[in-house]
């Protein structure tokens, strides 16, 4: 597994994919720059599963996704 730039850990593969997810490109963006990462467009979480030791806040509208 390849790791990602101020990354501890392998970036883990995605919890499920869909068009328009992050996982394939998830090293091409950078390490975060503050303690909490909030993700507007959650999705399958690929950014913040990378940085897991951080406090994460996600949010996504897709019902399918947040189960309402």
């Amino acid at each position: 597994m390849k790791r990602m730039a101020g990354s501890l850990c392998p970036i883990p593969e995605a919890f499920f994919t869909y068009y328009g997810g992050k996982h394939s490109i998830i090293n091409r963006y950078p390490p975060p720059k503050y303690d909490t990462i909030i993700d507007p467009f959650a999705g399958s979480a690929a950014y913040s599963t990378v940085y897991y030791q951080k406090k994460i806040l996600l949010f996504d509208v897709d019902p399918m996704i947040v189960g309402t």
